[in-house]
């Protein structure tokens, strides 16, 4: 099985998790997929931790060890998104597609690299 599959399928499993967004770029001339993002968040309301918020991803793939992770943190005033990153090598092109799960906070929020402390507090 391909990897991305397997993040999918790994994601879609558990109920803790919720896909909010999933974008697929591939290659307008040849249809080759280059790259997978999932955004992900935790089910459950409230708010998190960075150091929860970090466990919540490294459970995500538990059948898959990342290439590269970014883990969350707090940078000054903002909370930074961690992220997980897979490499899949096909026999189509020698380069890596890179398959990246980011895990978001709220909807709104996906788009970003990360949120303002002060936003968190309507989160409650």
């Amino acid at each position: 099985m391909v990897i991305h599959e397997q993040i999918r399928q790994s994601l879609r499993a558990d109920p803790s998790v919720s896909l909010i967004r999933l974008l697929v770029e591939s290659n307008p001339k040849t249809g080759q997929r280059l790259s997978t993002e999932f955004y992900v968040a935790p089910t459950g309301s409230g708010l998190y931790t960075a150091q929860e918020l970090n466990r919540f991803m490294d459970n995500l793939v538990p059948d898959l060890e990342p290439k590269r992770t970014q883990s969350f943190k707090v940078s000054g005033q903002y909370l930074l998104f961690g992220r997980l990153f897979y490499d899949e090598r096909t026999t189509i092109s020698p380069f890596p597609c890179i398959n990246l799960v980011r895990s978001v906070i709220a909807e709104e929020s996906s788009a970003f690299d990360g949120i303002s402390l002060d936003r968190l507090k309507n989160y409650q």
